[in-house]
């Protein structure tokens, strides 16, 4: 059935009759959807992020906030009015960010209430995982070493590109400084989890304005960005969450 949904989309985007259609249609959806995940942030956010704060934990995993999310505590100390999630990375024992054992935080979420959404993988590793409780979505990043360089990868739909199938997203590394340790801040009451070096990490993620608000800010055409040739992809069985770890096991071994 999703198979045949995902065909009947693709056939309605690209035929000429129904293409026009379909694309007013698809952003009048993403509009609406928008307006209602910025309200559940805003009045439900911090809540949510604390019960999957305590989730982690409970798994002997570490978070932080990360990307938009970071921005908006530290600058703003709370969420920037155009925030619709919210933006965390994960880190494994001992912090190390490579050991995620997926299946177990999986388990612990959906005990919890919350509703695995989607993921995306790069090669064989998970690099990102969206899931969502009471209308308020929380994506989980795992951070991406490219050449040496620390960072993580933003995902991509570029609609000029021709993808050899749906799933294909394009992976931009965009580098950053590992957390070095982290701290808390206090947002509203909540304990919320911070990398030390926070600071220099929005630098190198927003540039040295990060903290004069700009609504014009356009991260993509940043010169020190790189677009990777491989495609990311991206998954919405859960089950992939399990095959992933399995194979990240035997690239171990």
């Amino acid at each position: 059935m999703a198979t045949a949904l995902t065909a009947l989309k693709r056939f309605l985007r690209t035929n000429q009759a129904t293409a026009k259609l379909y694309h007013l249609l698809y952003a009048q959806k993403y509009r609406y959807e928008n307006r209602q995940m910025r309200r559940s942030v805003h009045a439900k956010g911090l809540s949510i992020l604390d019960q999957a704060a305590d989730i982690i934990h409970s798994c002997n995993y570490h978070y932080a906030c990360a990307y938009g999310t970071l921005l908006g505590f530290v600058r703003e100390s709370g969420f920037i009015a155009h925030d619709n999630d919210i933006d965390i990375v994960l880190l494994g024992k001992n912090g190390d960010w490579q050991a995620i054992h997926w299946p177990v935080l999986h388990e612990a979420l959906c005990l919890q209430g919350f509703t695995f959404l989607r993921g995306f993988t790069y090669g064989n590793d998970i690099v990102e995982v969206s899931y969502a409780h009471s209308g308020v979505q929380i994506d989980f990043f795992v951070p991406y070493t490219l050449n040496g360089v620390e960072g993580g990868l933003f995902l991509i739909n570029d609609a000029t590109k021709h993808y050899p199938d749906d799933s294909c997203r394009t992976a931009i590394h965009v580098p950053a400084p590992l957390p070095a340790s982290l701290t808390k801040i206090t947002i509203e009451g909540y304990q919320l989890s911070i990398p030390s070096n926070a600071e220099e990490i929005l630098e190198s993620i927003y540039g040295p304005g990060w903290k004069v608000p700009d609504d014009k800010w356009d991260g993509s055409h940043r010169s020190n960005r790189t677009e990777l040739l491989d495609f990311a992809h991206h998954f919405n069985d859960e089950a992939q969450l399990y095959d992933s770890d399995r194979k990240q096991g035997q690239d171990a071994r």
